[in-house]
């Protein structure tokens, strides 16, 4: 069974998309646990990655 059958059909531009997002989450939490002390550094990225869900 292909289970990843629809989000094949998704145009490339989509596919990266979500893969930088994807990869934006876990760098977040990355960022938010080598940082802990430091609020700022955290919420620059996750006001990066909102502004690239958004595009």
């Amino acid at each position: 069974m292909f289970v990843l059958g629809s989000s094949s059909a998704r145009p490339g531009g989509e596919v990266a998309r979500s893969w930088v997002r994807g990869s934006c989450m876990v760098g977040s939490i990355w960022l938010w646990l080598a940082t802990f002390a430091d609020t700022s550094h955290r919420d620059l990225l996750l006001w990066t990655c909102c502004n690239i869900d958004r595009n």
